[in-house]
C-alpha cells in the first residue's frame, strides 16, 4: 500500500504552513533548490500544520459537488491534490490515484485516466489499498468514517462498522491473512478479520493518536504505525498491544513508513525533519545526505532492488541506491516538485508514479527522466524548482511573474502541510448567514491558504488576511470579506501589516513580486520595491515609533525603507545568514531580531544598521517564529522545530518554555501586545496557550488547519486563519465562530473542546 501525506497541516502549512503574522513573525523551513527551473514558484502553503505537517482544522479539502456526470475530466491533475496512489500487483498496468476530488484509475500504465466516480460521491478518499493475490480488489479509505472496497470499479460495498466517524488515513492488508486489515486514522488504529464488514479499535499503548501510515514486516508480522505527534509505534501481536519506538528519532511527526523487501526487520520513516531507518525495530539512525530538502512526505523501496529508495519530498523526488546512506536528486523533467505520494511497478528497471499537488508524474526510468502523465489545470501554473512548495497561483499571477526574474525560491512545509488535506472538520456554516460582499476578485470558496492576519490599528473590526490567492478585507470583524482587486488579486501574499503612525496605510509582501503598499485602507496599491533586491517576501514590520520605518525579510536578507516604502537599502552588515524566515522589532526600541532557516538569530541594536549573532540556544532546524514583549525586560520567545525558547536578557541565554506541548515542532507564536504574559502559539496539535509567559501550555484548539494569529486590541478577541476561513474568538479561545473568506458565512460558535 502506497499513499500520501495528510497535514494533520506544513510548510503553514500548517500550514503557516510559515509564514508572518501581522508582520510579528514568520516561518519557513527550507532545503536547496535550483534557481534554474522555470515558472512561477507554486506554494502548497498554509500552515502544514503542514509541515510540519503533514499534512498544518479547516474543512477537509473534500470532493466537489458537482455531480461526476456532468465534469469534463481533461486529466488527473483536474482532480487536485493526489494524495495515494496505488498499483495492482497482480495486474501492474492498472493505477489508482486518489485525489481530492475523488478516485481516478488508468488500465494502461498512467497514460489515460477515467472516474471512478459511482457510489463515491462527496466522498473524500484519503487511503488506498490493492488485495495481493490476484483478486483486483480495491480499498478507499474516506474522511466519512468508512471503508469502500470494490472489485470492479461500478460498485462499491461500504465497510463502516466500528468505525464511527473517523478519518482514514492509512490502510493496510496483510498478505498472509486476507481477510486482515488494518486503518490508520484520527482515533488510532482500527482491525478488522473478516475483509472489512467489522472493525475494532487497537490503541493500548497507542491511546487515540492520530495515525497517519501503516507498514507491516511480514517475516514477523511486526505492525509499524507512523502518528502526526508521537513518533512509531510497533506491534508484535497483530495490533493488541503497542510499544513506542522512538531512540534517535529526533522529529515525531511520520509521513511515511516502508519495509524493506529483502530485509523485512529493515525499516524507513518520513518524517518532518528527514529519514531516519532502523534495523533491530527499536533504535533510529539519520539517513539525510544529499537531501536537499528534510521535509519528506513520500517514501518507496524498489522490491526488485531493496537498496534503492526513494523518496520524494517538498523540493521534488530523491533517489539512493545505498540504502539510504546517500541521495541524490531525480526530478529530471517534474515541472511540480511537491512529491505528496509515490508508487512503484517492479521489473528490470523500476516504473514509478509520482503524485502532486497538480497531477500525476510517470517515470520509466528508474526516475531517470520523468513525464507527466495528465494535463496541467490552465488556472495553476505549475512551479519551477524548488524549495518552496507554493499552491494555488493563477494563470493571472503567471502573467505577473514573468517580468519578473525568479529568486531562488524555497520549500516551507508548515505551509506546504497546510495545504494537503486536514483530517479535523471546520464548524459548519450557517447557511442563513448573509452572503457574501461582492468580491473585486472571487476566489473559490476553502481554496485560500491565510499566511497572515493584521487587525487594523484604531479600527478593531478591520481586519485583512493575506492568503495564497490574494488579500481580503473584511470591515465588520470577519463576518464577511471582500477580495481586493488591482494588482494584488491571485497572488500569494506572504504577509501584511498595517502602519499604526499612520491611519489607512498598510503594507503586502508577496512571493515574488515583492511589496506593495496602499495609503486608502486596501481600496488601491502600488508596487514599493525601488532597491529591494529580492522579490520573496518572508515578512514585512513597521516601526511606528521610529517614523514608520519599514523591514521587509526576504530570502536574500534583510531590507529597510523610510516611511513612505519608496526606496529600500539592504541592513545586511553581519547578517551572515540571509536566509531570513522571522522578523520582530522590539518594542520601544530600536532592536530587531530575526530568525533564519538554519536556525540562528540575529539582533540589531541600530535598526538593522548592523546584526549579531544572539547567543545560541539548544535548538535545531529553522527559526518559525519570532515574538516580543512589551514587558520591562524585552522578552523574546522563539518557535523551532524543537520548541519554544525564551530569553529574557537580550538574547544572551535561553530556556525551553515547553511545559504542556505535546509536540515539540511549533510553526509561530505571538505575544499579546496588551499582555505581555498571555502567549498563543501555533504547532501541529493546534492552538495553544499560555497565561504565564510561557511557564506552561494549555490547548485552545486541537485543529492542526489553523496557521494564523492576530490578536485584537484588549486581548481577548482572537482571530486565526485556517484554509479558506477565518476564525474568530471574543472570548480568549474559548469559544469559536467561522466565517468563510468566499462566502462571507457564519458557523455556530464552537466550543474548545471539540
Amino acid at each position: 500500500m502506497k499513499r500520501g501525506p495528510f497535514r494533520f497541516l506544513p510548510e503553514t502549512s500548517l500550514s503557516r504552513t510559515r509564514r508572518a503574522t501581522g508582520g510579528g513573525s514568520g516561518n519557513a523551513l527550507r532545503g536547496r533548490i535550483p534557481a534554474d527551473r522555470g515558472l512561477r514558484p507554486v506554494r502548497t502553503a498554509g500552515r502544514l500544520r503542514a509541515w510540519s505537517g503533514a499534512l498544518a482544522a479547516a474543512a477537509f479539502l473534500a470532493a466537489s459537488n458537482t455531480p461526476a456526470a456532468e465534469k469534463k475530466w481533461a486529466g488527473i491533475s483536474e482532480g487536485g491534490f493526489v494524495t495515494a496512489l496505488a498499483v495492482d500487483p497482480a495486474a501492474p498496468s492498472r493505477v489508482y490515484a486518489a485525489t481530492a476530488r475523488g478516485l481516478f484509475s488508468s488500465s494502461d500504465d498512467g497514460e489515460t485516466w477515467s472516474p471512478l466516480s459511482h457510489g463515491l460521491a462527496g466522498q473524500f478518499v484519503g487511503a488506498l489499498a490493492v488485495r495481493p493475490g490476484g483478486s483486483g480488489e480495491l480499498y478507499a479509505g474516506t474522511n466519512s468514517g468508512a471503508v469502500l472496497r470494490t472489485g470492479d470499479g461500478k460498485a462499491w460495498a461500504r465497510l463502516d462498522s466500528g468505525l464511527g466517524d473517523s478519518f482514514i488515513a492509512a490502510l493496510l492488508l496483510d498478505p498472509a491473512s486476507p481477510a486482515t486489515l488494518y486503518a490508520g486514522t484520527n482515533h488510532g488504529v482500527f482491525k478488522s478479520t473478516d475483509g472489512g464488514a467489522t472493525w475494532q479499535q487497537k490503541i493500548r499503548g497507542l491511546s487515540n493518536i492520530f495515525v497517519t501510515c501503516l507498514a507491516l514486516d511480514p517475516k514477523s508480522g511486526a505492525v509499524y504505525v507512523g502518528t502526526n505527534s508521537g513518533g512509531v509505534f510497533r506491534s508484535a501481536d497483530g495490533g493488541e498491544s503497542w510499544s513506542a519506538v522512538n531512540t534517535g528519532l529526533s522529529n515525531r511527526f511520520v509521513w511515511s513508513l516502508a519495509v524493506s523487501p529483502g530485509t523485512p526487520s529493515l525499516v524507513y520513516a518520513a518524517t518532518y525533519d528527514g529519514l531516519y531507518r532502523t534495523t533491530d525495530g527499536s533504535r533510529w539512525t539519520a539517513l539525510n545526505q544529499g537531501l536537499h530538502s528534510t521535509f519528506v512526505l513520500s517514501l518507496v523501496v524498489d522490491p526488485d532492488r531493496p537498496s534503492d529508495l526513494y523518496a520524494g519530498t517538498a523540493a521534488g523526488l530523491f533517489k539512493s541506491t545505498d540504502g539510504g546512506a546517500s541521495w541524490s536528486e531525480a526530478s529530471a523533467g517534474l515541472t511540480n516538485l511537491f512529491i505528496s505520494a509515490l508508487a512503484i511497478r517492479p521489473g528490470p528497471r523500476a516504473t514509478l508514479y509520482a503524485g502532486t499537488n497538480g497531477g500525476v508524474f510517470k517515470s520509466s526510468s528508474a526516475a531517470q527522466s520523468w513525464a507527466a502523465v495528465a494535463l496541467v489545470p490552465r488556472d495553476i501554473q505549475i512551479a519551477s524548482a524548488g524549495q518552496r512548495g507554493r499552491a494555488a497561483a493563477s494563470a493571472k499571477s503567471a502573467e505577473k511573474r514573468k517580468a519578473v526574474k525568479p529568486a531562488s525560491p524555497r520549500t516551507e512545509p508548515e505551509k506546504v502541510a497546510a495545504a494537503v488535506p486536514s483530517p479535523v472538520p471546520t464548524p459548519a456554516a450557517d447557511t442563513s448567514a448573509p452572503a457574501a460582499a461582492a468580491s473585486d476578485a472571487p476566489a473559490p470558496a476553502g481554496a485560500e491558504i491565510i499566511n497572515a492576519l493584521a487587525v487594523a490599528p484604531g479600527a478593531p473590526n478591520t481586519i485583512y488576511a493575506s492568503t495564497t490567492q490574494g488579500l481580503f478585507k473584511s470591515a465588520d470583524g470577519g463576518q464577511s470579506w471582500k477580495a481586493i482587486g488591482g494588482p494584488l488579486a491571485d497572488l500569494f501574499i506572504s504577509s501584511v501589516v498595517a502602519d499604526a503612525a499612520h491611519p489607512g496605510a498598510l503594507y503586502a509582501g508577496t512571493d515574488g513580486l515583492g511589496v506593495f503598499k496602499s495609503v486608502d485602507a486596501g481600496d488601491t496599491w502600488s508596487e514599493a520595491n525601488d532597491g529591494l533586491a529580492n522579490l520573496f517576501v518572508t515578512a514585512i514590520a513597521v516601526d511606528a515609533e521610529a517614523g514608520s520605518r519599514v523591514y521587509a525579510a526576504t530570502d536574500g536578507g534583510v531590507f529597510v525603507a523610510a516611511a513612505d516604502g519608496s526606496s529600500w537599502k539592504p541592513a545586511a552588515s553581519g547578517l551572515t545568514d540571509p536566509s531570513v524566515t522571522a522578523l520582530a522589532l522590539n518594542p520601544g526600541s530600536s532592536r530587531v531580531y530575526v530568525g533564519t532557516r538554519s536556525g540562528k538569530v540575529f539582533k540589531s541594536d541600530d535598526g538593522g544598521a548592523r546584526w549579531a549573532e544572539a547567543a545560541a540556544a539548544r535548538w535545531a532546524g529553522a527559526v518559525k517564529g519570532v515574538a516580543t514583549t512589551h514587558d520591562p525586560a524585552s522578552t523574546i520567545y522563539v518557535a523551532t522545530d524543537n520548541g519554544i525558547f525564551k530569553s529574557s536578557d537580550g538574547a544572551t541565554t535561553w530556556t525551553a518554555s515547553n511545559a504542556g506541548l505535546p509536540q515539540l515542532a511549533v510553526w509561530n507564536i505571538v505575544a499579546d501586545p496588551s499582555s505581555p504574559s498571555q502567549l498563543y502559539a501555533l504547532s501541529p496539535s493546534g492552538l495553544w496557550h499560555s497565561s504565564n509567559a510561557g511557564s506552561n501550555w494549555s490547548a485552545l484548539s486541537q485543529d492542526p488547519s489553523l496557521g494564523a494569529l492576530a490578536i485584537a486590541p484588549g486581548g481577548s478577541t482572537i482571530y486565526a486563519g485556517s484554509r479558506g476561513s477565518v476564525w474568530k474568538s471574543e472570548d480568549g479561545g474559548r469559544t469559536w465562530k467561522t466565517y468563510m473568506l468566499s462566502q462571507g458565512r457564519q458557523a455556530a460558535p464552537r466550543d474548545r473542546d471539540e
